[in-house]
């Protein structure tokens, strides 16, 4: 490691390949060194580092997949742990953060919508993103290019015009041609033009970046082809018509893979075919859920290997068999019925299939918990998604439609329709009042009326203002706001009504003002 600036320093020169040499001596670098330091790893070539980038994009997209629980920090640890074991350009974990920080993957929100699209999930994707297109759109590029691949009729900017119909529909805020062009720029594949500081398409980062990559190594590729094949059906003019034929042979026709069920139909058929040995190792009973076949083979050679063990004077040696059969000669050896060839301990044989059916079955019935299990978890997720989503949306229309309410009611006290209600008393708050009594009054009323269309009223309950009522000390503060504090020492107090309470719609906001008598 030449030191902790490495990796800054090849992120900060991203936009110009000649950029590394001019900035290296902010990142406390001299020139030779850095000039040894990318020659030593094959990365003097700009496109070279480029690549090594995007090594370390795709390490961490697949610890993001891998470790979905876990905190940017957290994956800094692991990024560098993986990378540093199989790349000769090492980092460190400031390094890491540094470059986690720069991506798109940085929120947790990316995050998981990130894995709802490599998972098929198109709907729990958008719900995540919302209104960020942001990641959406590099998805979006990186297939695009690669894609271009697998047709010489396609073009690597024809997800330009394809990103017009899914951005239109997913983000109509945004402009799609604006987005893509600024998307293509900050994954370094334009560069400023000459004496100008207008930028153009740098073909020849997108072409290495083709040659070095697959699109189906994406792991969103598949999730992301579904959601585009349905957002452009019904396009009938090009570039269209070629992309929905490419999607369709590469990951609807003989390019998808397929999963076989490669469990026996019949299990005896499968144990004539498994070694015997007395070795076995732990099985991972909640592994990959898509390798439900290769554990059961890997439970039932270990459960028949113990068997064997158990069994182990249990012996198909030819020479034994004839001992125990001395009336069959070699020459009669072909013309034995098989189901004879077996000596007196032969039920130990029968009784070792008769529990692999058992086991086999319950292998099934384990794998297929676990999967309604996991389905579950997901529906679950999904749903608690889904729930947030509205509570947010919902507490968003009550603050807004709070907002309107407030604005109106300005409008009204300090409007014509309020006779300039808000200003006159504002006014005569800090000045002298030289108007009539009348005119205050006047202002008064409508402040009133328009907080009684807001439905804001006054509130005495079922009592008249100046009555004097007893009631038991402990009800006075549910029905009442005290103005000071009760003194007397009895159960049964006597107070005055005061003051109005206050209620909106209805609603009990303030209750009627009363202060104890003094006798």
């Amino acid at each position: 490691m030449l030191n902790g600036n490495i990796l800054p320093l090849l992120l900060s020169s991203r936009n110009n390949d000649k950029e590394i040499f001019s900035i290296a001596e902010k990142f406390k670098i001299s020139e030779n060194e850095l000039h040894q330091y990318l020659g030593e790893n094959q990365i003097e070539k700009f496109l070279n580092r480029e690549m090594l980038l995007w090594r370390l994009y795709h390490s961490f997209e697949n610890l993001v997949l891998e470790y979905p629980n876990h905190t940017n920090g957290d994956l800094a640890e692991l990024l560098v742990d993986i990378w540093n074991e199989k790349e000769s350009v090492k980092i460190s974990k400031n390094n890491a953060k540094h470059f986690i920080e720069s991506i798109s993957l940085q929120l947790d929100s990316r995050k998981r919508a990130f894995i709802s699209l490599c998972e098929h999930d198109i709907e729990s994707c958008l719900i995540y993103l919302r209104k960020d297109s942001v990641p959406f759109v590099e998805w979006l590029v990186r297939f695009g290019i690669l894609i271009s691949k697998k047709d010489e009729d396609l073009r690597e900017l024809d997800i330009i015009e394809i990103s017009k119909v899914i951005l239109g529909q997913y983000f109509p805020h945004v402009n799609p041609k604006d987005e893509m062009f600024k998307c293509f720029d900050q994954l370094g594949f334009c560069h400023k033009i000459e004496g100008s500081n207008r930028k153009k398409f740098d073909f020849k980062r997108i072409k290495k970046y083709k040659l070095n990559n697959e699109v189906e190594s994406l792991p969103f590729a598949k999730g992301l082809a579904t959601l585009i094949f349905n957002a452009i059906e019904n396009q009938v003019e090009e570039p269209f018509v070629k992309y929905k034929v490419v999607l369709t042979n590469l990951f609807h026709g003989k390019g998808e893979i397929e999963y076989e069920n490669i469990t026996p139909e019949n299990p005896r058929e499968k144990i004539a075919h498994i070694a015997i040995d007395a070795t076995s190792k732990p099985i991972d009973f909640f592994g990959n859920e898509d390798d439900g076949a290769s554990f059961i083979d890997e439970v039932t050679e270990q459960f028949v290997n113990a068997k064997m063990i158990e069994k182990e004077k249990l012996n198909f040696d030819i020479e034994k068999i004839e001992n125990v059969y001395p009336e069959h000669s070699n020459e009669d050896s072909a013309k034995i019925d098989p189901t004879i060839l077996v000596n007196e301990k032969s039920n130990g044989w029968f009784s070792i299939l008769n529990d692999f059916d058992g086991l086999h079955i319950k292998i099934k019935e384990i794998i297929k918990d676990n999967e309604n299990a996991k389905i579950k978890i997901s529906q679950l997720e999904k749903e608690n998604v889904h729930l947030s989503y509205q509570l947010e949306e919902y507490e968003k229309n009550k603050k807004e439609n709070s907002y309107e309410q407030l604005i109106q009611f300005i409008k009204l006290v300090g409007g014509r329709e309020g006779n300039y209600a808000l200003h006159n008393l504002y006014q005569d708050s800090f000045h002298p009042i030289d108007n009539d009594s009348l005119q205050l009054q006047g202002s008064l009323i409508s402040l009133f009326t328009i907080l009684g269309l807001k439905g804001i009223e006054p509130y005495l309950g079922s009592y008249q203002l100046g009555e004097e009522v007893n009631v038991k000390k402990s009800k006075i503060g549910q029905l009442f706001t005290v103005k000071d504090a009760i003194q007397s020492a009895e159960e049964d107090v006597d107070i005055k009504i005061i003051g109005y309470g206050w209620t909106l719609d209805g609603k009990i906001l303030v209750q009627p003002i009363v202060e104890e008598i003094n006798k």
